[in-house]
C-alpha cells in the first residue's frame, strides 16, 4: 500500500488534479466532499481506471465532529494518514459593502475553520507516525488582497498562510512538514463568472499572458508531498505565472 492521502474538496477543480495525480502515484486516496457526490463519483471512476484506490468521503470539514468522524475511519481502516491536503474552499464576488455577517461566516467557516479543524484531528496522527505533510491551498488573494473576489475570501485565504507558518513550526521537531500553495488565476469553476472585460485585464498582468491549470497546481502539491522536498517547511509557493512576484 502506498501513501494515504487525504484531500478535502476534492471532487473539483485542484482537489480533482491532485485526487489524480496521488492516485496516479499509487497512493490511497480519500476524496472528501460535502455535496457534489456526482462529481466525486466521477472522480472515483478515473481513478479505478488508473487500478488506484479511491474512496469517498462526504463530511462537513467545517463541523469538527464531521472532521473527526472522517479521520478516525481512514485511521481505524488504514492505519495512517501520510499527507492532508486542505482544500476545500468557496468564493464570492462581491463588494467589501455587500458582505453580510453571515457571508463572512460562511467564507471563514469553509475556508479556514476547515484548515484548522482537519490540521487539528490529522496532526496527532503523524505525531504518533513520528511524520507527515500537510500542505494548505491558499491564494493569490492571499498575499496581496482581491479586486474581484471578497475581501472575507482574501482575509480567509491569508490566515491560511499564517496558519500553515505557526503548524510548520510546532511541528518541525516531528518530521512533519507544513507548507502552503498559493495559486493565482486558475481555470476552475471559481473564474466562470468573470465576464470578457475582467479576463482581458487579468491576462494584460499575467507576464505568462495565460490562466493556469489545476494540473499545474497539483503538481506543486505532489512536489511538497513528495521524497524530495525535505527541506521546505513554513513555506507558501505561488502558483501565478508570474503575476506577483
Amino acid at each position: 500500500m502506498g501513501r494515504v492521502v487525504i484531500i478535502t474538496g476534492g471532487s473539483r477543480g485542484i482537489g480533482e488534479a491532485c485526487a489524480y495525480k496521488f492516485a496516479s502515484k499509487g497512493d490511497v486516496v480519500i476524496v472528501n466532499y460535502l455535496k457534489d457526490s456526482k462529481s466525486a463519483k466521477i472522480v472515483e471512476a478515473e481513478i479505478e481506471k488508473l487500478d488506484g484506490e479511491c474512496v469517498l468521503y462526504r463530511a462537513d470539514v467545517s463541523n469538527s465532529i464531521e472532521v473527526k468522524e472522517m479521520v478516525e475511519k481512514v485511521v481505524s481502516t488504514y492505519g495512517k494518514i501520510d499527507v492532508l491536503i486542505n482544500n476545500a474552499g468557496i468564493s464570492d464576488y462581491i463588494s467589501f459593502s455587500e458582505i453580510t455577517e453571515k457571508d463572512w461566516e460562511n467564507v471563514m467557516k469553509i475556508n479556514l475553520d476547515s484548515c484548522f479543524l482537519c490540521s487539528k484531528y490529522v496532526l496527532p496522527q503523524m505525531v504518533n507516525q513520528k511524520g507527515g505533510r500537510v500542505i494548505n491551498i491558499s491564494s493569490l488573494a492571499g498575499i496581496t488582497g482581491s479586486i474581484f473576489n471578497g475581501a472575507h475570501y482574501a482575509v480567509s485565504k491569508a490566515g491560511i498562510i499564517s496558519l500553515t507558518k505557526c503548524l510548520a513550526k510546532q511541528y518541525a521537531e516531528y518530521q512533519i512538514l507544513v507548507n502552503c500553495v498559493a495559486p493565482g488565476i486558475i481555470q476552475t469553476d471559481m473564474i466562470k463568472s468573470f465576464n470578457d472585460s475582467q479576463n482581458e485585464m487579468l491576462l494584460t498582468n499575467i507576464p505568462l499572458k495565460r490562466f493556469g491549470t489545476s494540473d499545474e497546481v497539483a503538481n506543486v502539491v505532489a512536489f511538497l508531498a513528495s521524497e524530495e522536498c525535505s527541506y521546505i517547511t513554513g513555506a507558501t509557493i505561488s502558483v501565478n505565472g508570474g503575476i506577483f512576484m
